[in-house]
């Protein structure tokens, strides 16, 4: 398996553990506690599945957000600042897992928008 892809493993691996209970299993956005957030915070986490919400994204801001948490980039404060749990390598196997989410469903042929 190419490094890639056993980095991209790593991060799912990663993401379902620490990422998923807000941005959801698929990177909807939807995960079981989003409505509770988007409720106390008024943002919801973003949907890494949905185009738009991939397009705002860059990977240094994405990566410096999961490092030192959302509230310092004007995500919200729930978002939590992850560098003291996970290496600057985890890190970076979280966000490309992530970007994967997207990729994923461009490559179905069926691009997936969030409402």
């Amino acid at each position: 398996m190419p490094s890639l892809e056993l980095a991209v493993a790593h991060g799912r691996s990663l993401y379902t553990r620490y990422c998923a209970i807000c941005h959801g299993d698929e990177g909807g956005g939807d995960g079981f506690n989003a409505y509770n957030i988007q409720a106390a915070y008024g943002l919801a986490p973003t949907a890494f599945a949905d185009s738009a919400a991939f397009a705002s994204l860059d990977s240094d801001t994405a990566l410096a957000v999961i490092r030192n948490g959302g509230s310092r980039f004007g995500k919200s404060a729930a978002m939590p600042p992850w560098g003291h749990t996970l290496t600057s390598g985890e890190v970076v196997d979280v966000w490309l897992f992530a970007a994967s989410l997207h990729r994923a469903t461009e490559t179905a042929g069926q691009t997936r928008d969030t409402p």
